[in-house]
């Protein structure tokens, strides 16, 4: 009975469209759905008018409802040499393995959508918006003077919207890969579950086939996605520790020879602790935009467990 299993894990709409004869001639095949001598096409055993594909045609119809796919478990018991403990077993397991189908890989892509088709826009618009309201607020009046000092400004503006613009979109891409993986590694525990259950295996093996993916593969991805964010964190705070050092060692340099600033380098519109509050507040958001790829992980893992349980 285990490969009738398959048939709504795979192929959710009709199985009679998909399964080609190869399978449909498979013994395992033959005698969940006939059982007996028969082929194809009918015969004694075959299950009588249209044979094997007519049953397998209405095996999704009888899958859906939990009764009528165990009674149909009860009534091979004879032909299968299986306790009635590990059947049980294995039937718990598919309709647990059938829920995390359900919603987990929809939901994993769902997320890597939102967070790169739908985030970096909305997050160019506000900082776009934000970013000039809040420069026109503290410092328009200072720089807005002459027609050369708006073009500058509007120029410098441009130019700082932009480099915060690229920084969400890089981790945008990011988070959106990691979680497109973990997407692929659901699929791929359902996918194993079924095929363990089409050749026949028992309960271990299609427990083992599922937490390869869903749980294992998981748990390296996030170790391996948890590194990654550390090391783009210490590479972080140690360019911010390393211009800081720098400027201190010329700020250093120019008091001891006391020299002042180049009177024919302008000063910039955009005054130095403008640019370290949006510097501060644009590594707040690249923080979250990393953390989602491992909150959707954690989720993902979790209903593997739950399914392991």
């Amino acid at each position: 009975m285990e490969p009738l299993t398959l048939v709504l894990l795979v192929f959710p709409g009709d199985p009679g469209e998909h399964l080609g004869h190869a399978l449909l001639e498979h013994p395992e095949i033959l005698s969940a759905v006939g059982g007996g001598r028969g082929g194809v096409a009918g015969g004694r055993g075959g299950g009588g008018r249209g044979g094997a594909g007519v049953k397998l045609s209405r095996a999704g119809k009888v899958l859906k409802s939990p009764k009528k796919f165990y009674r149909v478990l009860k009534r091979l018991k004879r032909r299968k040499h299986r306790p009635e403990r590990e059947r049980r077993r294995l039937l718990l397991l598919y309709w647990k393995v059938r829920i995390y189908d359900r919603i987990v890989p929809t939901a994993l892509i769902l997320s890597g959508f939102i967070s790169f088709f739908v985030v970096p826009p909305v997050l160019d618009f506000l900082s776009d918006r934000l970013l000039r309201k809040a420069w026109e607020r503290k410092y328009g009046r200072r720089f807005r003077r002459t027609r050369e000092w708006r073009h500058r400004c509007d120029y410098e503006l441009s130019r700082l919207c932009d480099d915060v613009t690229y920084r969400l979109f890089l981790t945008s891409l990011l988070g959106f890969l990691v979680v497109g993986v973990e997407g692929i590694f659901s699929t791929w525990a359902v996918e194993a579950f079924a095929d363990a259950v089409l050749r026949g295996e028992g309960f271990r093996a299609a427990l083992d086939a599922f937490r390869w993916y869903g749980v294992l593969g998981m748990e390296y991805l996030l170790a391996a996605y948890a590194a990654l964010c550390v090391a783009i964190a210490a590479s972080a705070v140690a360019r911010t520790w390393e211009r800081r050092r720098t400027e201190r060692l010329r700020e250093e340099v120019r008091r001891r020879l006391g020299r002042r600033p180049e009177k024919s380098d302008p000063p910039s519109c955009i005054p130095e602790s403008f640019r370290t509050s949006v510097s501060r507040v644009t590594r707040a958001l690249e923080a979250l935009l990393l953390i989602l790829p491992l909150v959707t992980g954690t989720w993902a893992l979790r209903w593997g467990l739950w399914v392991l349980s």
